[in-house]
């Protein structure tokens, strides 16, 4: 993932690199953290920022839900 998010990062990339792209994140975490799916948060964030579209609204696994 390191390398990926490292790319994302670029300043050069145009903000329409993935004009065509479709994607979903789905982040697991768990509640009692500051930072409750913060990774999954910012990754899609950035996606849409460089034009992609999300096919699927960004999913949040909570370890403290009581089904699990």
């Amino acid at each position: 993932m390191t390398p990926l998010w490292n790319n994302l990062l670029r300043s050069d990339l145009p903000s329409n690199a993935f004009d065509e792209l479709f994607f979903s994140v789905f982040g697991l975490g768990d509640t009692a953290y500051d930072k409750f799916c913060w990774s999954a948060k910012k990754l899609s964030r950035r996606m849409a920022s460089l034009g992609a579209t999300e096919l699927y609204g960004r999913g949040e696994g909570d370890d403290q839900h009581p089904l699990g």
